[in-house]
């Protein structure tokens, strides 16, 4: 019997970034939320992976590096699409095969999906 799932969890941070070049913007401030998705086996008790050992990942590796820093500082040309492609980087070795996607809401309205492709 196939017993998998999707599983989304959504988290944020507050950071800075500035553009050179062709998207040339001052140094400006983005509330970014980004939605993991992770698709695997449930196990014997049901789950795919406790919500509370999934928050302290996303905190640990991704809300508390980047929140209220420059992100300049920690990503070269800080793009919508380089952070995406970093958050994938830092939690794929955790996630192994079950990391699915990673989407970045620069706005309400306007986010980048990265399928470590």
């Amino acid at each position: 019997m196939n017993r998998k799932v999707n599983l989304s969890k959504t988290s944020g941070f507050t950071a800075l970034h500035s553009h050179e070049g062709e998207l040339k913007e001052e140094i400006h401030k983005h509330d970014f939320k980004y939605e993991i998705n992770l698709k695997g086996e449930i196990n014997k008790e049901g789950f795919l992976i406790d919500f509370l050992v999934l928050n302290k990942i996303l905190k640990d590796n991704v809300d508390d590096v980047l929140n209220q820093k420059i992100l300049n500082t920690i990503i070269e040309m800080p793009t919508t699409e380089n952070l995406a492609i970093w958050i994938w980087e830092t939690l794929k070795p955790t996630f192994k095969d079950l990391l699915c996607y990673v989407r970045v809401f620069e706005t309400h309205d306007a986010f980048i999906t990265y399928c470590g492709e």
